[in-house]
C-alpha cells in the first residue's frame, strides 16, 4: 500500500489560507515568529577560500537531520519510516493540487540560511580569530515536496502534474526574488531581483539526499553560490550568456532531443557519464517566472525525460540511481538545468579540479537518445 500524506493534514500546517498571495514580508514574519526551525538555526556566517573563492556556510545543526535513506536506496524504500508521510511537517507555505494529491512547499527544518542571520551585527568568533574574510549569511531555505504520495516523483508522475509543480516553483521564485525588500540588491541583477536563488534536487544517498520522499530545495540568500558565480563570470569574460554559447558551440551529435523552446544535450565537456543540460533557447529569460507557458512546459518535459533516461542508463551500468539537478538562473546564464549523475566516486584528481570521465560524450548521447526513443510512447516510468 502506498503511503500518502492527506490534504487535511497539510491544511493544519498552512501559514495562512493562501500564503502565496500574501506579501513575502508577511510570510517571513510568520516564519520567524512561529518557526519550526528555531532550535536548528545555522550559525549565519560564511567564509571564503582565498585560493578559488569557494564559500563555506556554517550550519552545525544540520548534523542532526533525520535520515530515511540510510539503510535502503531511495528506489526501494517505502514510506514506513518517512516523517513526511507521518505528518511531521514544518510550516506549509503553499499547496498545489495535482491530479492525485498535491505538491507543497515547506520551511526547511534544518536551514542553511535563515532570516535571523539578517539581525546579526557583530561577527562570530572562531577560536581566537574574528571572522573578517566572510560575513553574515541570511535568507530563506525551503523544500518543495513533489507529491503527497511517498513513491511519486519526477520519474513516475504525469507530465501535467510536473508542469504544475514547476509553476509552483516559478511563483515562489518570483515572490522571493522581487518582494524581499530587506535583502540587499543582487550584483548583476536585472533591476527587479534581490538576493540569489538556487533550486536543486538531490536523489539518492550518494547525491546527498537525506529523505526518500521526493523533494526539491529552494535556497534564497545574500550569498551567490559557486555555480551562479561561474555563470556570471562566463558572461563577464565573453559578453555572452552560457546558454547561447552552448546552443551554438555544442556539437549536433551531442543533442539528445529538441523540444521546440528547449534543447536537451550532453555537453562536450561531460565530467561524468550521462551529464546533461536542458537549455532554454530564449536566453533573455533568466528565471522560471519569466518563461511563457509553452516554454515552461517544454522545460518540464525535458527535465522529466532527462531523469528517466539517466536513471535507466545508470541501472544498465549496474550503478546506483543517484543524481543531482541544478536550475541555473540569474545573471549571465540565460536559463538551463544541469543534470549530474553521482555514480562514480570523486578521487584525488577530481578533488584537484580534474575530472576523469569513463565514457565518451557521443556514446552517452546516443544511448540517451535510444532510451528516450524507447520511452516515447510512455508518459511515465514506474
Amino acid at each position: 500500500m502506498t503511503n500518502k500524506l492527506s490534504l487535511q493534514e497539510l491544511q493544519k500546517h498552512l501559514l495562512s489560507d493562501d500564503p502565496m498571495s500574501a506579501p513575502i514580508s508577511e510570510l517571513v514574519k510568520a516564519l520567524v515568529n512561529g518557526t519550526d526551525s528555531s532550535h536548528n538555526l545555522p550559525e549565519s556566517h560564511y567564509q571564503i577560500d582565498p585560493r578559488d573563492g569557494e564559500i563555506t556556510i556554517f550550519s552545525a545543526s544540520r548534523a542532526n537531520r533525520p535520515h530515511s535513506t540510510a539503510d535502503k536506496p531511495a528506489e526501494v524504500t517505502t514510506g514506513d519510516n518517512c516523517p513526511i508521510c507521518a505528518g511531521n511537517l514544518t510550516s506549509v507555505c503553499h499547496v498545489q493540487p495535482l491530479s492525485d494529491g498535491a505538491s507543497f512547499i515547506t520551511e526547511n527544518l534544518y536551514p542553511v540560511v535563515h532570516a535571523h542571520g539578517l539581525m546579526k551585527v557583530e561577527p562570530d568568533e572562531v577560536g581566537s580569530h574574528a571572522i573578517v574574510r566572510g560575513g553574515n549569511a541570511f535568507g530563506g531555505h525551503f523544500l518543495q515536496w513533489t507529491s503527497t504520495e511517498h513513491d511519486k516523483d519526477w520519474h513516475n508522475m504525469p507530465l501535467e502534474d510536473l508542469v504544475l509543480t514547476m509553476e509552483q516553483l516559478a511563483i515562489m521564485e518570483r515572490k522571493l526574488l522581487t518582494e524581499a525588500v530587506a535583502m540587499p540588491k543582487s550584483a548583476g541583477s536585472n533591476g527587479e531581483t534581490r538576493g540569489y536563488l538556487s533550486i536543486f534536487k538531490n536523489f539518492g544517498v550518494k547525491a546527498g539526499a537525506s529523505l526518500t520522499h521526493g523533494h526539491q530545495q529552494i535556497l534564497f540568500a545574500n550569498v551567490m553560490c559557486r555555480s551562479s558565480f561561474n555563470d556570471w563570470r562566463f558572461y563577464a569574460r565573453h559578453f555572452e550568456n552560457f546558454s547561447d554559447y552552448m546552443l551554438r558551440e555544442n556539437a549536433e551529435d551531442l543533442m539528445v532531443k529538441d523540444y521546440g523552446d528547449v534543447v536537451l544535450m550532453v555537453p562536450y565537456f561531460m565530467p561524468r557519464p550521462y551529464t546533461m543540460l536542458a537549455v532554454v533557447k530564449q536566453s533573455d529569460h533568466s528565471h522560471l517566472y519569466h518563461l511563457p507557458e509553452k516554454t515552461l512546459a517544454d522545460l518540464t518535459e525535458a527535465m522529466r525525460d532527462a531523469i528517466l533516461a539517466m536513471r535507466a542508463e545508470l541501472v544498465k551500468d549496474g550503478k546506483p540511481e543517484a543524481f543531482n539537478y541544478l536550475v541555473h538562473t540569474g545573471p549571465g546564464c540565460g536559463l538551463y538545468v544541469e543534470f549530474m549523475p553521482r555514480a562514480d566516486a570523486h578521487g584525488g584528481l577530481e578533488m584537484q579540479g580534474t575530472w576523469v570521465c569513463q565514457a565518451l560524450p557521443t556514446v552517452c548521447a546516443e544511448r540517451l537518445r535510444q532510451n528516450l526513443n524507447g520511452h516515447s510512447q510512455r508518459p511515465t516510468d514506474s
